[in-house]
């Protein structure tokens, strides 16, 4: 769910739509921190209140991020379950509405992609232990020296004992199966399979890589302005010569550029939130005119396709604390960046924009004042500089 810091929420679960007013005494809700279960009031004078199992934020804070819980105080829960949905189907949704609540009137927007999740991964370990060995073996999975079985979202399934009709050897296996593989899953993260019997163990470890294509130092977004030719101008030059040639042909930054490194026909909602979530670092570039709608986080202007991409980064880089590099291509003007959505004025309270200039010598010099701030900002290269480029 991708929502707004001074938005408004009215949330029911799905499952609990069956209900009405008449039910209300039947439910509380709760929040989990740190330090404890807090239950959550009833008190309409509240900001964050319920209503039987219906939750109100009025409105919304960064604060806010959490876990929340609602409880049938009688009664058994139920499980809603969908049927019939297809990969064409996990795109990314938006509901915008007007409401009533307490004689104040309210606004509130919510995206939600329906999230289409393929085939496990699973992975065979074999051990072979000696000849006629029917019992008295173990094998077993662990990541991170932990054992899987233990954790959600792994399971680790013991085969046992076969023997082998030629040769008489047995052979004893586990099957790791990861339901959807994540970020710290992948390297340098170690899964290992373990196998043991009453004298001796041994064991294999493993590590998963993503594709080196999908691999990137840093994911450059930005938003498209149609309506000014001279801010295009600026920002075709920033994205197609000094970037590319300064952290990829210069310095051996990985770099994916929207719009750039896009693949036809892949889902565009799943490659941006797939690309953002294995990269290192995520680019924001401003431009002087990058009036962002302060209730999606996009530009009305910007070409279709193109909001999803700054959404989904945005929201990515809140989620997953990704380290963040604002750019602002030429002056930001006299309005500040009071014009921006209240998510991007948090990322600038946060980290400070860094001002590229078009028309300075330096624009496109690895060794210049504002491109020295940019790979101070940035982690270690993951490629080698190319070798066809000239000083």
């Amino acid at each position: 769910m991708v929502l707004g810091v001074g938005e408004a929420l009215s949330f029911i679960p799905g499952e609990l739509s069956i209900f009405n007013e008449s039910h209300q005494d039947l439910f509380t809700w709760h929040r989990q921190t740190r330090q404890g279960d807090i239950t959550i009031s009833s008190s309409e004078e509240e900001r964050i209140h319920h209503h039987g199992h219906q939750l109100f934020f009025l409105p919304l804070s960064f604060d806010d991020s959490g876990n929340y819980s609602v409880r049938l105080i009688a009664g058994n829960g139920s499980t809603l379950q969908l049927e019939g949905v297809t990969k064409a189907d996990g795109v990314m949704y938006t509901c915008r509405c007007t409401w009533e609540h307490n004689n104040k009137t309210y606004f509130s927007t919510a995206s939600r992609k329906l999230q289409i999740t393929g085939s496990p991964l699973e992975i065979k370990c074999e051990a072979s232990v000696g000849i006629n060995i029917k019992k008295g073996v173990t094998v077993w999975w662990e990541k991170n020296n932990k054992k899987v079985s233990e954790m959600e979202g792994y399971r680790d399934i013991e085969n046992s004992g076969k023997l082998k009709e030629d040769s008489k050897m047995s052979f004893f296996s586990s099957t790791l199966i990861i339901n959807k593989v994540k970020k710290d899953d992948l390297h340098p993260t170690s899964f290992r399979c373990c196998v043991t019997n009453n004298n001796h163990k041994k064991s294999f470890t493993l590590s998963l890589k993503p594709p080196d294509d999908w691999q990137h130092d840093v994911y450059v977004v930005y938003h498209f302005q149609q309506e000014s030719k001279a801010i295009e101008d600026v920002l075709n030059k920033f994205l197609t010569r000094a970037l590319p040639l300064v952290l990829e042909q210069r310095c051996g930054y990985r770099v994916f550029i929207q719009g750039r490194n896009d693949m036809p026909g892949e889902d565009r909602v799943e490659q941006v939130e797939e690309r953002v979530r294995l990269s290192k670092t995520l680019m924001v570039v401003l431009t002087p005119r990058s009036e962002v709608n302060k209730m999606l986080d996009s530009s009305p202007s910007s070409p279709a396709g193109f909001d999803v991409d700054w959404q989904i980064a945005l929201y990515q880089a809140l989620v997953q604390e990704l380290r963040v590099i604002l750019v602002q291509l030429g002056e930001v003007g006299p309005q500040g960046y009071t014009h921006l959505s209240i998510t991007l004025q948090h990322l600038v309270r946060k980290c400070a924009p860094l001002c590229w200039h078009e028309d300075s010598p330096d624009a496109a010099h690895w060794n210049s004042r504002f491109w020295k701030r940019v790979r101070y900002a940035m982690p270690i290269a993951s490629a080698q500089p190319s070798s066809s480029f000239v000083v």
